[in-house]
């Protein structure tokens, strides 16, 4: 996973006990294009691990798994979290999970693929394994092993315009949140933020490796 696989690890598990239908997430190519994906069996998830920093829209994938399944999961960041919230309250209860992601911002496809990684990251994106966000800097891991970074201030300009009036960075219309931020490398922190999310957490909780931390 992206850190700790966490995300990942829980859908597995509960498409695995039939807790859950499907997941709806968004998978890429070797080019770092994003692709909406309807995953329904455990083996489905091993091919949407790690960040995508481009953004596609998973509520614009609804639409067959309404028609198909009745228990529906959704992973996104904050702003689709909050979207998958109000189509479950409002328009169609067969969201029964919403999995969110921590995120500061995205970018869209042409300006990450034909701006940043050659002109401000001077990589080939062919080349690059992961990216990430931490420790003040934006960073790409190469096929070579070797990590390359720029300062945040360098790349947050680029990003899509409605990420820089966005005021929720931990997903909180969320059933679980997780991110990376606060934990050690290979880590995730998670938030557990309703009853159904504790719920599912407590059918999955066994496969996970668990550091509590105070309240």
């Amino acid at each position: 996973g992206q850190d700790g696989g966490v995300s990942s690890l829980i859908i597995k598990e509960l498409l695995r006990k039939g807790e859950i239908d499907c997941v709806v997430g968004i998978s890429r190519n070797e080019k770092w294009e994003t692709e909406l994906v309807l995953m329904t069996k455990p083996e489905d998830v091993d091919k949407i691990p790690g960040t995508k920093y481009t953004y596609d829209s998973v509520l614009q994938a609804l639409k067959e798994p309404f028609a198909k399944y009745d228990k529906i999961a959704v992973v996104g960041v904050p702003c689709q979290a909050h979207g998958a919230r109000l189509i479950s309250e409002n328009v169609n209860d067969k969201i029964v999970l919403i999995l969110g992601l921590f995120c500061m911002e995205s970018f869209y496809h042409d300006v990450m693929l034909d701006e940043i990684i050659p002109d401000i990251m001077k990589l080939k994106t062919e080349d690059i394994v992961k990216m990430n966000f931490t420790k003040g800097k934006f960073w790409c891991h190469t096929k070579d092993g070797q990590e390359h970074s720029v300062k945040i201030p360098d790349v947050a300009p680029h990003a899509r315009h409605p990420c820089h009036h966005c005021c929720d960075y931990t997903a909180v219309s969320a059933d679980i949140s997780v991110g990376s931020v606060g934990t050690p490398d290979g880590w995730n922190s998670v938030f557990i933020r309703t009853d159904v999310g504790q719920k599912y957490f407590n059918i999955v909780k066994d496969a996970l490796e668990i550091m509590e931390t105070p309240a």
